[in-house]
């Protein structure tokens, strides 16, 4: 085997090495390791998705405050307590969506605090479901 440095080949961090065979293998060197971007960091550190998904967002948040208003003039506000939940997650993905391109890590921490807020709605359905919908 004879290590081969072609022109339009790999860069400096790899080796080439060329079997009888006359295939090219290329070997990255120990200091041309980077982690591999997963799909969860591409989707929750993307570029933010636009003025139309923010706008469905918000159009959400808002039917989701409507409804707790109108619990609140109808009805007990305390037994519509998850919307309150639903708004907020609903309004933290749609400024996260409406954020300029350049602001992929402010995009990215609002939608993390998204699913948080949301994930803390499913954990009191689970554990105390009188606190989410309340008592009759």
């Amino acid at each position: 085997m004879s290590a081969a440095r072609r022109p339009d080949g790999p860069s400096n961090a790899a080796r080439e090495l060329q079997p009888r065979g006359g295939t090219t293998t290329h070997l990255p060197l120990e200091d041309d390791l980077r982690p591999m971007p997963s799909r969860i960091s591409e989707a929750v550190f993307g570029e933010p998705s636009g003025r139309r998904h923010a706008l469905v967002m918000f159009a959400g948040a808002a039917a989701f405050a409507a409804m707790y208003a109108y619990y609140g003039v109808v009805d007990d506000p305390a037994s519509a307590g998850w919307l309150l939940f639903m708004t907020g997650g609903s309004a933290l993905s749609g400024i996260a969506e409406s954020l300029p391109t350049e602001r992929r890590r402010a995009a990215g921490a609002l939608r993390v605090a998204a699913v948080l807020l949301l994930a803390c709605l499913l954990v009191l359905v689970a554990v105390a479901p009188e606190v989410v919908v309340g008592t009759r």
